[in-house]
């Protein structure tokens, strides 16, 4: 559980780790949303961008989209590839704002 205060901001990165490969490839792109727990109402979302050496996700959510009403959400950070069409969640936790 992620437990933040309304309004205020999320940072988080995700180490992109392949045996196979030093860096993330261009045409990978992320978008993370906070939605209500038990439906599939969004009340924000975004992209996800890569650092400029291309080897960390990072998830950047800034206060003005988690000025919400108070309670408990969930967060999900989705990682895809449209030309491959592979797409994962790497991050689906429970977000509370207080």
């Amino acid at each position: 559980m992620i437990t933040i205060r309304q309004g205020e901001s999320v940072f988080m990165d995700f180490k992109f780790v392949d045996p196979l490969l030093t860096s993330i490839p261009a045409d990978y792109t992320g978008a993370w949303k906070i939605k209500t727990t038990d439906s599939d109402l969004i009340h924000s979302s975004g992209i996800v961008e890569t650092n400029d050496q291309r080897t960390v996700f990072e998830l950047r959510i800034p206060g003005s989209s988690t000025n919400i009403d108070k309670g408990t959400y969930t967060l999900l950070v989705q990682v895809l590839n449209p030309v491959t069409g592979y797409s994962d969640y790497i991050l689906d936790d429970t977000l509370y704002i207080k």
